[in-house]
C-alpha cells in the first residue's frame, strides 16, 4: 500500500494497492541487493517497478502474481495458439500458472502431476483435463484425444529425465518448454529429437510486461492464484512454515506469510 509520494510522481495515490516485487538491500549485506526482496515493511520505489492493483484483486493471490508471470513466459515461447492441446507436467504454481495461460490462448490443456491435491486444484481452476500420473497413463490420454499428439508439452517438474518424455508426448514439430529449474544434465538423444524435429524452449524468470499482464489477468478473473493457496502463516512460525513445506509437499501447494 502507497504510503506517500513524491513531489513528481504522476497515476499513484496515498492508499492505492500496488504489487512490489520488493526493496533493493544495502549493498553491504552480502545478499544481491539488485534481486527483489520482499520481507520489507517499508521501501522507496520506482514508479516502474509498481503495478497497481484494481479494486476486485485479492491481496493474497497478488502476493504469488511472479510467479504466473514465470508461467506465461514459457507459453509465450511456445507460441500456443487456439485450438491447440497443450500438456503441462507437474501442477506445483509454475505448472497451474502455465497451464491457466495455454487456456487464455485458447488450448486445449491437459495436466499430469502424482499428488492428489493439486491434481484436483488443476481441474478446478487450471485445466480442461488433469490426470494422476500415478493412476493413468498420460501418453495413452493425450492420444486419445488427439492421435497426433499434443502441439506443446511444458515440463515444471526439474527432473532432468523428463525431456526424453516430453518428446514422446508431441507431435511432428511439436514444441516443448522445460519450464522447470534442473540441477542435473539433461541428456538430449538427438536422434529421438531429430525424428520428430522438436523445436524446444528454456524459459527463465520472468519479464515486466508479463508481469502487468498477469495482473491485469487476476483483475479479469481469468486467472485464479488466490484459490491455489492452501497454507497461510504468521511471520513468527516461518520455521515451522518452511519444515512443513520440506516434510509435507503433498499438503501444500501456495504458501504465503500473512505479516499484518
Amino acid at each position: 500500500v502507497i504510503v506517500e509520494v513524491g513531489r513528481k510522481v504522476k497515476g499513484f495515490q496515498t492508499g492505492q494497492r500496488v504489487f512490489y516485487q520488493g526493496g533493493r538491500l544495502d549493498k553491504t549485506c552480502g545478499i544481491n541487493p539488485d534481486g527483489p526482496n520482499g520481507h520489507t515493511e517499508y521501501s522507496v520505489a520506482g514508479t516502474g517497478t509498481v503495478i497497481p492493483l484494481a479494486d476486485p484483486v485479492d491481496e493474497k493471490g497478488a502476493a504469488l502474481g511472479a510467479m504466473a508471470a514465470v508461467g506465461c513466459v514459457g507459453v509465450k515461447l511456445s507460441q500456443v495458439k487456439k485450438d491447440e492441446l497443450v500438456v503441462v507436467i507437474g501442477q506445483g504454481l509454475i505448472g497451474q500458472m502455465a497451464a491457466q495461460a495455454a487456456r487464455r490462448r485458447g488450448a486445449f490443456v491437459i495436466t499430469s502431476d502424482i499428488v492428489p491435491l493439486r491434481v484436483a486444484l488443476s481441474q478446478k481452476y487450471s485445466a480442461d483435463l488433469a490426470v494422476n500420473g500415478k493412476e493413468k497413463d498420460l501418453r495413452e490420454i493425450v492420444a486419445q484425444k488427439n492421435t497426433n499428439l499434443a502441439d506443446v508439452a511444458v515440463d515444471t517438474t526439474g527432473r532432468s529425465d523428463m525431456y526424453a518424455y516430453c518428446l514422446k508426448l508431441i507431435r511432428w514439430e511439436g514444441r516443448i518448454s522445460l519450464q522447470g529449474y534442473y540441477p542435473e544434465k539433461i541428456v538430449v538423444d538427438f536422434h529421438d529429437s531429430h525424428a520428430r524435429r522438436a523445436i524446444v524452449n528454456f524459459p527463465c524468470g520472468w519479464d515486466h510486461p508479463d508481469l502487468v499482464e498477469c495482473i491485469g489477468h487476476l483483475a479479469d478473473g481469468s486467472a485464479q492464484l488466490a484459490p491455489l493457496i492452501t497454507q497461510v502463516f504468521r511471520p513468527a512460525q516461518c520455521a515451522e512454515a518452511f519444515q512443513f513445506i520440506q516434510d509435507k509437499p503433498q499438503e501444500c501447494l501456495g504458501v504465503l506469510f500473512d505479516w499484518k
